[in-house]
């Protein structure tokens, strides 16, 4: 059955789009694409098919409709089911294909395939992260920092490991009163020493996300802080290379493919990855989020 529903797509890596290198100059050639990113932090998994078409056709055209996905497991399949989803305005809609009550498992070797109405096959296989745990052995996590005004996070990986590659992430978490109260998260950036497994935070960038934080909202008092928090993604290995390369990777909305370099599905194009999320809560003093007018949420 597909569902017609509406989700927010104010941040930019919650879009869904696929861009293929096609050559319409020329005899025009018929090209699929399928990505789907598998992650252990949702329990809704997602994957699109797109096709090229020529200049000018309408939505339909580029979206496939009526694929079987499945995902084969070690000791189990599970079939995707379809449905569009748009914004809130409806001026942007994506046929997708999704998965509930799915969570990545560690360790475990994935394969996906599609089946096209016109029986083209395309398909994927991978692995995701092996490893038993992540320490983090920073002494200083509060922000901001004191020591050369900056904060560096610094962990260990403990287990055994496969070709595994860490994405680090800091945010901010909060929520307005007023609005629908819902936690939202606002990226700090930061610099990521991958030798060093350190990801360094100065106070001029935490500063820049949290007077971001308050655009458009007159009431600063409305703002509750709750805390940061940093966030490692264990990749398998092509989502890692995609993700250095591209620096856009987010999750599973945010694949996009301009270059057949980082493709792995055979049949066809795109990205078919795993990634495992460990999170760690970073405190915000009190004082530095009362200094930008702000409530510390208790």
């Amino acid at each position: 059955m597909r569902l017609l529903f509406a989700v927010s797509l104010c941040f930019s890596f919650l879009q869904i789009s696929c861009d293929n290198s096609i050559d319409y100059i020329g005899d025009f050639n018929q090209q699929y694409s399928l990505n789907c990113v598998l992650r252990s932090d949702k329990d809704v998994q997602y994957a699109t098919i797109k096709r090229s078409y020529p200049p000018g056709n309408e939505f339909n055209q580029a979206n496939v409709q009526d694929a079987e996905i499945k995902l084969i497991l070690p000791d189990t399949t599970l079939f995707f089911r379809d449905t569009v989803i748009s914004n809130q305005l409806n001026t942007h809609v994506s046929y997708v294909y999704y998965l509930k009550n799915f969570i990545l498992p560690k360790n475990t070797y994935i394969r996906i395939e599609a089946v096209l109405p016109d029986y083209t096959t395309l398909y994927a296989e991978t692995k995701s992260a092996q490893y038993s745990t992540i320490l983090l052995e920073t002494e200083e996590l509060s922000l901001p920092g004191t020591a050369d005004d900056a904060v560096f996070y610094t962990w260990r990986t403990l287990g055994q490991r496969d070709s595994l590659l860490l994405i680090p992430s800091i945010y901010i978490r909060y929520f307005i009163l007023g609005q629908d109260t819902a936690v939202k998260y606002k990226k700090i950036d930061g610099t990521y020493f991958i030798n060093a497994r350190t990801y360094k935070v100065t106070n001029y960038a935490l500063s820049l996300a949290m007077n971001q934080i308050s655009d458009g909202i007159p009431d600063k008092s409305s703002i509750n802080i709750l805390n940061a928090c940093l966030e490692i993604k264990l990749c398998d290995t092509m989502l890692g290379m995609y993700a250095a390369a591209s620096q856009t990777f987010e999750d599973e909305f945010s694949v996009r493919i301009s270059e057949t370099d980082f493709t792995n599905i055979n049949g066809g194009y795109g990205i078919f990855g795993t990634y495992i999320s460990e999170t760690f809560d970073l405190p915000i003093t009190p004082e530095y989020i009362n200094s930008f007018g702000y409530t510390l949420a208790h």
